[in-house]
């Protein structure tokens, strides 16, 4: 897709200049976005080791950093590192264009592109498992996450944009993409093997969404044909499947939980995989962070969600989970809300999908996975 096309024209006459400054979001702007979807960053510690490069990363960026302090390559190490931290907060960074393809620009220096090169290996083990409720460790310890799906994308685009400059480390990336495909159906196979049917359920989201994050960067850059074998296997079929017709419905982009801006407050309130969220309400309605007030935010949030998505049972399980955890339930939750919204909550469809209890309700779920695995 990036390749550049044979002159006629004499040599001499030929200038490509070489960029030295890329063209995206300016790096003080970008962290105060980071900031502002997740607040809880500013003061976070963590330990100064390899795999949580990408906090460090953030936290390099002071208050004095221009755009004179970037290289093209510490920039995309900025942006991918910006994109791992708020990826599974309600307000994702919008990066994902500049590091899945305009950041790969052909005419970039060798060691800017050695660089980009350098941190899509090393982002591979990055540790999100503090920043994310959507990974899932496998009865064996193998660690299946969502943020591979990130990884994927920004792989997909490595790979393409070096193949031919450097085929050596563009083998490098795809060995590692392997490697990571074998694993989420190695993880899959272990929940079925285990007949973990939460896991089952949970896992196909992930793998759903990871494969489908790099198949569709593999066609941006006319690469359809890699891995397409690979992900064709009975087992990744199969987790596709389930993820299409009971799952992804429930995980969709929640759109409407990007309103209560009293969610984006504390690391604790990172939304896990849908339609389990009874303890994430329950977490909500005792957290010492949340007043009434913000309460009702949400639950009007989840309410108006619940409408305008066609009932998403997952967020009738979220305010199931508030009603039974929060002191005086739902007649004190009631009161910050509109009256119209009110009445939603307290009768019909909306109603009826509340009062199930979480063991009756997951043990449907259970049922629908086993049908949905039975020869």
């Amino acid at each position: 897709m990036f390749e550049q096309i044979e002159s006629t024209a004499a040599p001499e006459l030929i200038s490509v200049p070489i960029p030295t400054r890329p063209k995206g979001i300016e790096p003080r702007l970008l962290l105060k976005q980071v900031f502002n979807t997740a607040p809880f960053l500013k003061t976070m510690s963590f330990e100064e080791k390899p795999s949580l490069r990408y906090l460090q990363v953030l936290q390099s960026v002071g208050p004095t950093t221009s755009w004179d302090d970037f290289s093209w390559g510490r920039y995309f190490e900025l942006c991918v590192s910006a994109h791992y931290a708020t990826v599974a907060t309600f307000v994702p960074t919008d990066v994902d264009a500049h590091i899945r393809f305009k950041l790969w620009d052909p005419s970039i220096a060798d060691e800017d592109l050695l660089k980009m090169l350098s941190v899509i290996v090393d982002s591979f083990s990055w540790d999100t498992t503090s920043l994310s409720a959507r990974w899932l460790k496998s009865p064996s310890g193998r660690l299946l996450e969502g943020h591979k799906g990130e990884w994927f994308s920004i792989a997909a685009a490595a790979f393409g944009a070096s193949r031919k400059r450097f085929p050596e480390k563009a083998k490098e990336v795809l060995s590692l993409i392997e490697c990571e495909i074998e694993n989420e159906e190695t993880c899959f196979l272990e929940f079925h093997k285990e007949k973990d049917y939460f896991s089952i359920l949970k896992s196909s989201v992930l793998i759903a969404h990871n494969l489908g994050d790099l198949q569709r960067v593999l066609e941006m850059w006319k690469l359809p044909h890699l891995f397409a074998e690979r992900m064709s296997t009975k087992t990744l079929e199969k987790a596709g499947q389930i993820n299409r017709d009971l799952m992804a419905v429930e995980n969709h982009r929640h759109f409407s939980l990007r309103e209560p801006r009293a969610l984006r407050k504390n690391i604790d309130f990172l939304l896990p995989l849908g339609p389990f969220l009874d303890d994430w309400g329950k977490k909500l309605a005792r957290h010492p962070d949340l007043a009434l007030e913000e309460l009702g935010t949400i639950a009007d949030a989840l309410i108006q969600g619940w409408v305008r998505l066609e009932g998403p049972v997952g967020y009738a399980r979220a305010l199931s989970g508030l009603q039974s955890n929060y002191p005086g339930g739902i007649k004190e939750l009631l009161k910050p809300l509109p009256s119209r919204v009110a009445k939603l909550w307290t009768g019909g469809a909306l109603r009826q999908l509340c009062d199930i209890s979480q063991p009756r309700f997951e043990a449907q779920w259970i049922k629908k996975c086993q049908g949905f695995l039975a020869p």
